[in-house]
């Protein structure tokens, strides 16, 4: 008989919650604990809830970028103060891990970087495509080729 009192619990196949922060062109802040998204020209953030399917599909791109197995910062500058182009990520599932890193025009080209820069863009594909972020952004931000 399988003593289930010292048995582990599996992950839960989606986030319970997670914050993004990009100080690069755009600023934007994505908050899933609190449920509200923010980004350049924006005086206040809006609501935002995410689905169980915009959860599970960060999930998977969370899990598969190696996120819990990075350090807390990687590729940071020396100095205290940050730069543009710099971003963090924090997650809470079964436990909470949070990452920050800085974007420089040769670190895409490393493993981590490319996998950090890979899911953070998969969370602004999820996050974009709501109807409800969409009309809340700025026209003429033009960065990212954005409108």
């Amino acid at each position: 008989m399988t003593d289930l009192k010292h048995a582990t619990r599996p992950p839960k196949m989606r986030i319970s919650g997670f914050a993004t922060k990009s100080k690069g062109c755009p600023f934007e802040v994505i908050d899933a604990f609190k449920g509200t998204y923010r980004t350049y020209g924006m005086a206040v953030p809006i609501p935002m809830r995410l689905t169980d399917d915009e959860r599970a599909t960060i999930f998977r791109a969370v899990v598969a970028s190696g996120f819990f197995d990075l350090p807390r910062i990687v590729n940071q500058p020396e100095t205290a103060e940050r730069g543009a182009d710099t971003y963090e990520l924090a997650v809470w599932n079964v436990s909470y891990h949070a990452v920050l890193w800085r974007l420089t025009s040769d670190w895409t080209s490393t493993d981590a970087g490319s996998r950090l820069m890979k899911l953070h863009h998969t969370i602004l594909d999820v996050v974009h495509a709501r109807p409800d972020v969409a009309r809340a952004q700025p026209l003429g931000c033009g960065c990212n080729g954005r409108r």
